[in-house]
């Protein structure tokens, strides 16, 4: 009678697929031909879109706390989970902190970016450009690029885009060069390019010539979604449009977004595999409304051209305070961060549901903290070398 290693592969690979990361990573060291299945891109493919279909209740959460050791803010990072209740007013957030790196990498972030469970960090100086899959505990860092347009435009802004061309199954960060303009951009291959090797890439958009780019892409205004990567550009009330870069195509476009009333916050977010635009009050507005998300809709012309629109999905009209939109968990159910009227401290964390309108209370025993980025968690098998 043959045993569990004479099983078919086809067999071995279905069986394989119900295990947890965890496990795997200990079955590979089992036997030689478990470990090429389990890193197999057919095994690596199938357990993503797996993970990917599966409901996933685990958030992951950038954070400031102040370390009283060195007097200062610290970057804290820790997977969330949600534990929910139907008969409470009160849902409790459970922390899980986890230590994300070697000494030398990176504690502070000024961007964080997640895709198919690859998280590519940009330090706050920008020299360095950082990847880790956390569910397998493996770190790549890749230096930044030198900025060849420096010389006479004096400051500059160099924000990052990352996510995969799922076409080529080739994972891509982009870098923007803006200095009042957008005069370049330069971009990176994983697994392809060398670790300090950046290609450069022309962005030709006309319309962007003729704008002056006094403010681009805070986190909330920057996303990844299913293979192009979004920024906002902002350059006067008349003039606000999304700069948008194709992984595949490596072509870069814009569109506009919706008609506004007045100038309110905006924040971009994932939401059933689609992007939503949220706009909503500042924080001195009184009273504390209306809330606008809006819905993008893709759409192919006869020129296989994609074209873009704006649906209003909903309107709030008014919370009892001040919240700004943090995340999508579980679709339907958004996480609110509230803060006080001076916007110095996180007051609390709510959670309300699009379906039902009802707004809850979450307790989280970090309310002391700052979050900074927080993105839906996939565990993966995803890796670059």
């Amino acid at each position: 009678m043959g045993g569990f290693c004479d099983l078919p592969e086809e067999l071995l690979m279905k069986i394989m697929l119900q295990l947890p990361i965890k496990s795997l990573v200990c079955v590979k060291c089992v036997q030689k031909s478990w470990n090429r299945l389990i890193n197999s891109k057919a095994f690596v493919a199938e357990h993503l879109e797996q993970a990917i279909t599966n409901t996933n209740s685990s958030l992951f959460i950038f954070n400031y706390i102040f370390n009283k050791l060195i007097e200062r803010n610290q970057m804290v990072d820790e997977f969330v989970t949600i534990c929910n209740s139907n008969h409470t007013e009160i849902q409790h957030m459970i922390s899980f902190s986890i230590d994300f790196g070697p000494p030398e990498f990176p504690t502070n972030y000024s961007n964080a970016i997640h895709c198919n469970g690859l998280i590519c960090l940009l330090d706050t100086h920008h020299r360095f450009v950082s990847f880790v899959n956390p569910a397998l505990r493996r770190f790549k860092q890749l230096t930044a690029p030198c900025n060849p347009y420096s010389l006479g435009f004096g400051n500059y802004f160099t924000p990052i885009g990352f996510g995969h061309d799922s076409t080529n199954n080739l994972y891509k960060v982009v870098r923007l060069v803006i200095s009042k303009f957008i005069i370049g951009a330069q971009i990176h291959i994983l697994g392809i390019d060398d670790d300090d090797s950046w290609r450069e890439i022309e962005v030709e958009i006309e319309i962007l010539k003729n704008y002056e780019i006094y403010l681009l892409c805070w986190h909330d205004e920057q996303l990844y979604c299913k293979g192009v990567y979004y920024w906002i550009l902002n350059a006067g009330a008349e003039f606000e449009m999304m700069i948008l870069f194709d992984m595949h195509n490596e072509k870069f476009r814009t569109i506009r977004l919706p008609i506004q009333d007045y100038p309110p916050n905006t924040k971009l977010a994932l939401w059933n595999e689609s992007m939503v635009l949220f706009r909503y009050p500042a924080y001195w507005l009184e009273p504390f409304g209306p809330y606008e998300m809006w819905v993008m809709h893709e759409s192919i012309n006869g020129d296989d051209e994609k074209s873009y629109s704006w649906i209003k999905h909903l309107t709030i009209t008014q919370f009892e305070f001040h919240y700004e939109p943090l995340v999508f968990w579980k679709n339907e159910e958004l996480i609110l961060k509230c803060y006080t009227r001076a916007r110095a401290n996180m007051d609390h964390l709510a959670s309300y549901n699009l379906r039902t309108q009802q707004l809850r209370r979450l307790d989280w025993s970090r309310l002391q903290q700052i979050i900074v980025y927080a993105f839906g968690y996939v565990q993966s098998l995803v890796w670059i070398d």
